[in-house]
């Protein structure tokens, strides 16, 4: 049986590939230290990264077990616990690395959201206090589709893609110097209604997420898109909330591959 919740405003989800404990750790610190529980529930998924469990594990002192834990396939399992001052926290645990949207398909929808929004953050992004004090209005607006915008021109193949899909309006590709593209919010941060999540059924992992148009793309691209086609509301914030940034706040940040390529970018940034 699932741990009932205490009516928090939000899901915070983390998700980390691989352990870089120094992102993942700063990442997770920054919101345990600037949101209140039970404001929000906390959703971590890993993707091959052992010592970052164990690193969470130390922190909550869950010995000699955690309240629940649910194996889900070979090699992936999910558990779930309670802290001493009220936070709930499920952690997704795959031995392999199933990359970002099948991570987040269990994330979002494996229990499902009770939270109004999902709040979404990649390791190597962090928040500063005031953050959430800062988003706080956007949340009581009922905005629907929150972050950080970003450009990215369209690949061969990938509007048609787009046409096919369920949630296609027939609305206008975005032009930009002439090229069809998308604005989208950076997926290093996002904000999203998670009734909005449930009604696009996103994301939606029939796709082959590797080696088809949206390898250079992703998800983050083209939930830009279906926010555009269903009409959500919009809205840029960045007010204490740093993307995709290394250890000495640079960005792109260079790791993974010794390059710093910006999510929906395919241009690769080297940082010395």
């Amino acid at each position: 049986m699932m741990l009932p919740l205490q009516s928090p405003a939000a899901t915070v989800c983390i998700l980390t590939y691989g352990d870089y404990l120094p992102y993942f750790s700063r990442c997770l610190d920054s919101v345990l230290r600037t949101v209140p529980p039970p404001r929000y529930e906390l959703r971590l998924g890993f993707n091959a990264a052992p010592q970052a469990v164990q690193m969470v594990r130390d922190r909550f002192q869950l010995y000699p077990k955690p309240i629940t834990e649910v194996q889900l396939g070979t090699g992936l399992f999910r558990t779930q616990f309670r802290t001493a001052d009220g936070l709930t926290v499920t952690m997704w645990v795959s031995n392999e690395n199933l990359y970002k949207e099948p991570m987040a398909r269990l994330m979002y929808h494996e229990i499902p959201l009770t939270t109004e929004y999902m709040v979404w953050l990649d390791d190597d992004s962090y928040v500063r206090p005031g953050w959430w004090e800062a988003l706080d209005p956007l949340l009581h607006d009922g905005v629907d589709y929150i972050g950080q915008p970003w450009w990215v021109d369209y690949m061969p193949g990938q509007t048609a893609m787009i046409q096919s899909q369920p949630w296609y309006r027939e609305i206008p590709f975005d032009r930009k110097d002439g090229q069809e593209g998308i604005w989208f919010m950076t997926g290093g941060f996002v904000v999203v209604r998670s009734e909005c999540l449930r009604a696009a059924n996103f994301p939606d992992t029939e796709f082959f997420w590797k080696g088809d148009t949206l390898t250079q793309y992703g998800g983050d691209t083209l939930l830009g898109e279906v926010a555009r086609q269903l009409g959500w509301r919009c809205a840029s914030h960045s007010d204490h909330v740093l993307v995709n940034v290394d250890l000495e706040d640079r960005h792109p940040a260079p790791r993974r591959g010794g390059t710093g390529k910006q999510f929906g970018s395919d241009i690769e940034v080297a940082i010395n």
